[in-house]
């Protein structure tokens, strides 16, 4: 199964050349907190992945 965005509403699918890049959430859970916005569900998919689109560009 390829790589495909778990934020709500998020249609990213992983495309080779597409230039959008894919995250596992973090193990630690202070790090899955700074992640998680309050539309996901608790705890955070493990095996899911978030695509570079909800993170800021500063971080």
């Amino acid at each position: 199964m390829g790589k495909s965005c778990c934020a709500p509403g998020c249609t990213q699918r992983y495309t080779k050349g597409s230039g959008v890049q894919f995250y596992r959430f973090p193990a630690e859970v202070d790090r899955q907190n700074l992640w998680i916005s309050p539309s996901f569900c608790l705890p955070p998919p493990r095996h899911d992945w978030l695509c570079n689109l909800h993170f800021l560009s500063s971080m």
